[in-house]
């Protein structure tokens, strides 16, 4: 294996690249790469919605990648599972019920026929992502995954009960003082409560277990697909599947089955992916501008920056709530070490949403890193202000007064964000650019030079590498062969006998496992409404919990949820934790520290590098809830499946006492890799 496939993980100081979906962002990340790399990057370039997961891309100056693309991704643990047949399945049974109901109790072959073209409805799913996995079905096996459903409606005798379902959600509306309409929304969600409460009984009876099998075998094939690109030898150490691109001769059918806009009947592997890391060659002009700041060289000494390429806002099929905690997401909770907050100078309804997201969320923002707003479109801009002087029968504006029309309406949107900002030595000068260039900038060669995406970057590395200079001093470390590259190595013996040291102390007991088990207690038993479920499940995916506000007198079937425990197991991860992990169970192979206070120098910024969120994640969300959601059912049944799981994490005597060890041993191995890559620089010599 070539020594630049080892280790994939990302390790680059990261801009996160924030937007609304349509903004230019897969586009902004295209044109920093050197040409060679880009006719593979356009692919994925659409109008609208083509980025459905956030991908870390790299931009190297790394000779041995001067000619080669690398994707690496590691896939999702589920590619197609119980909980993607209910979001698939539940929508088209309430309206077969819907449409049936109200007429009295159907016969079964016109139910059938009913719930088959509802079947065959893309916009039946909420879930973008999941339209996406299915999409990657050949039309035979999408088929037949209906036929499956099909048999399991008919032998199960659901239809039989589209007339008592129906009564039952139109009687408790009515209830309320409610007289609902056939299309109604508050129709259509009590049709969902009772449909979901007949699936979780089904499923406590047994009557599922046909569906069980649908989701094995649309697992398998998707399995099938993904691993005919990425295949299962091509492997790094650190566990990312990766497709190894040349690109004077690239593998056109594997680029093509990664890199896709998503539409158009050409879905992306993408959909089958949890995390996504890509390396190309950087542009020279732009790896000119970046290699005049030594901040960011890697141990080797090769230049490189990383950008996350994010989901945008207001992508299909997301509400306004989600779309919030999805920014919010990005910008306190991602690996990143600045945000460029890409935004259209053509204004439109996306963007007068996001200018309202942007504006809440920075208001609290406390994070220590630099937000640098970039304003795209100046072209398209310098188009409509030429249309608008030639229908007023004005002579064209001269470049200049061009750059101050710009500089104006920018300094107007930057300052509408910029006077909430908690923190506003944060928000730096806003900068211009243009990632096409329209036929008017033919005739102003000034503009198309200043506003390119070259000087941008420039003008965010130059800032950037100040905030990075107090932290830029590496510490050398001696190779024993320079071909060889230094390697961590945790001792897990050692590591078992540390975690198990912090189990048996009382202030474990006090500060994890006794709050922990009175909330699991609370939580016992109660039914969430699904809004409350799947919050909670985007919530834990960060480690965090979430605590829900429902009307209980009006949604009577389900329960407030106050899911607390997540907080309390990050308890678990405490500095004590850390500091004896890097000090005691982690070793350097294949390279020495010049002395031991570098060493320790090393050993500290590895216990901070440890995320007591990702600790929570891991066992909650990676563990307890993914398996929780293996069979049939719906948020009931989940939930508490999922509540039943984590006692194995936080109940004494420790079910899942070996998952501990587990993720703590990739924690340290994570960041001990991170800090090499970004604080080490590796000599032959002392």
């Amino acid at each position: 294996m070539d020594n630049y496939l080892r280790i994939l993980q990302p390790s680059a100081y990261t801009f996160g690249l924030v937007g609304t979906t349509g903004s230019g962002k897969t586009r902004f990340t295209c044109n920093i790469a050197a040409p060679g790399a880009r006719p593979i990057l356009q692919k994925s370039v659409g109008e609208t919605n083509t980025t459905i997961q956030n991908r870390v891309i790299i931009f190297s100056a790394n000779p041995a990648l001067t000619q080669r693309l690398i994707v690496a991704v590691k896939p999702d643990p589920v590619f197609f599972g119980s909980r993607d047949l209910m979001e698939l399945l539940r929508e088209p049974l309430c309206t077969t019920i819907r449409q049936l109901g109200r007429k009295g109790a159907p016969n079964a072959g016109e139910a059938e026929d009913c719930l088959r073209e509802a079947l065959r409805d893309p916009l039946q799913m909420e879930d973008f992502g999941l339209r996406r996995r299915l999409a990657l079905l050949t039309t035979e096996q999408q088929e037949n995954l209906v036929d499956g459903i099909l048999q399991w409606f008919r032998d199960s005798a659901f239809y039989q009960y589209i007339e008592e379902l129906y009564g039952r959600a139109v009687t408790e509306l009515k209830s309320r003082g409610e007289e609902p309409s056939k299309n109604s929304a508050k129709l259509r969600n009590g049709l969902r409560t009772q449909v979901e409460a007949r699936i979780d009984l089904l499923t406590r009876e047994g009557g599922t277990q046909a569906l069980l099998v649908l989701c094995q075998q649309t697992e398998q094939v998707l399995k099938e697909r993904f691993f005919r690109v990425f295949q299962p030898e091509r492997r790094s150490e650190d566990g990312y599947y990766y497709l190894n691109l040349a690109l004077d001769e690239p593998d056109q059918d594997a680029a093509d089955a990664f890199f896709s806009n998503n539409t158009k009947g050409h879905p992306s592997l993408e959909s089958l992916c949890r995390e996504i890391v890509i390396y190309v060659p950087i542009e020279e002009k732009i790896q000119k501008r970046l290699e005049a700041y030594p901040q960011f060289r890697d141990s080797w000494g090769y230049s490189s920056f990383a950008l996350l390429d994010t989901r945008g806002l207001f992508h299909r099929g997301t509400s306004e709530e989600e779309n919030e905690e999805y920014c919010a997401n990005l910008l306190y909770r991602s690996q990143i070490d600045a945000i460029i907050l890409l935004q259209s100078l053509s204004s439109d309804t996306n963007a007068k949403k996001a200018q309202l997201i942007y504006r809440k969320i920075l208001k609290g923002f406390k994070r220590d890193i630099p937000i640098f707003p970039v304003y795209n479109r100046a072209d398209c801009k310098v188009d409509d202000l030429l249309k608008d002087s030639e229908d007023d029968g004005k002579a064209p504006p001269k470049s200049g007064e061009l750059q101050a029309l710009l500089a104006t309406q920018v300094q107007a949107l930057s300052e509408g964000l910029a006077n909430g900002i908690a923190r506003p030595q944060q928000w730096k000068t806003p900068l211009i650019c243009y990632l096409k260039g329209a036929r008017s900038f033919t005739e102003y060669p000034d503009l198309k030079e200043r506003y390119t995406l070259e000087v941008v970057l420039g003008n965010c590395f130059a800032q950037m590498s100040q905030a990075l200079r107090q932290r830029a001093e590496r510490l050398p470390i001696k190779l024993e062969d320079w071909e060889t590259e230094p390697t961590p190595k945790v001792d897990r013996v050692r590591l078992t006998a540390i975690v198990d040291d912090i189990l048996n102390l009382s202030e474990t007991d006090r500060k994890v496992f006794t709050p922990a088990k009175l909330n699991l207690d609370e939580n016992r038993w109660k039914v969430p409404h699904g809004n409350s479920y799947n919050a909670l499940r985007r919530r834990l995916a960060y480690g965090g919990g979430w605590s829900s506000n429902i009307l209980e007198n009006y949604y009577y079937h389900c329960q407030n949820i106050q899911v607390n425990f997540p907080a309390q197991l990050q308890n678990f991860v405490t500095p004590t934790l850390t500091q004896r992990l890097a000090e005691e169970a982690l070793s350097i192979q294949y390279g020495t520290f010049l002395s031991k206070e570098d060493e320790a120098a090393y050993q500290a910024q590895v216990a901070r590098a440890i995320q007591p969120e990702r600790f929570a994640s891991q066992l909650l969300y990676d563990r307890a809830l993914m398996d929780a959601e293996r069979v049939p059912g719906s948020f009931g049944v989940w939930f508490q499946r999922f509540i039943e799981n984590s006692t194995h994490y936080l109940k004494q005597p420790l079910q899942g006492r070996e998952d501990y060890d587990v993720v703590l041993e990739e924690l340290l191995t994570d960041a001990a890799r991170l800090v090499l890559h970004r604080k080490v620089r590796y000599v032959s010599e002392t």
